[in-house]
């Protein structure tokens, strides 16, 4: 995912430094963590985040309920970026 985010802003701007920060940006989205509603702090999933936390589970080796399905939106979106970055190399190459 994270390549695709950087070709796609690459061919965006056709320079692919303005897609360092966002980049940046979109790994500490995905590191970060929340409060649920009793107000505790803890690593949820998040929608399209590239990084799962296990905290304080380190031999637990259960995945989270909601990665499988980040995992699949996640590698769907990535297709989905892939056509777009075909397309506009194809635009600009001819």
């Amino acid at each position: 995912m994270i390549v695709c985010v950087y070709t796609i802003v690459a061919l965006l701007f056709k320079n692919p430094l303005p897609a360092v920060p966002f980049l940046v940006l979109y790994m500490i989205y995905s590191n970060m963590g929340s409060r649920n509603a009793e107000g505790i702090y803890g690593y949820y999933g998040r929608p399209f985040a590239i990084m799962v936390r296990f905290p304080d589970m380190f031999f637990d080796v259960a995945p989270p309920p909601f990665v499988l399905v980040n995992q699949i939106c996640l590698l769907s979106a990535s297709v989905g970026i892939i056509f777009i970055g075909i397309q506009l190399w194809r635009r600009r190459k001819i």
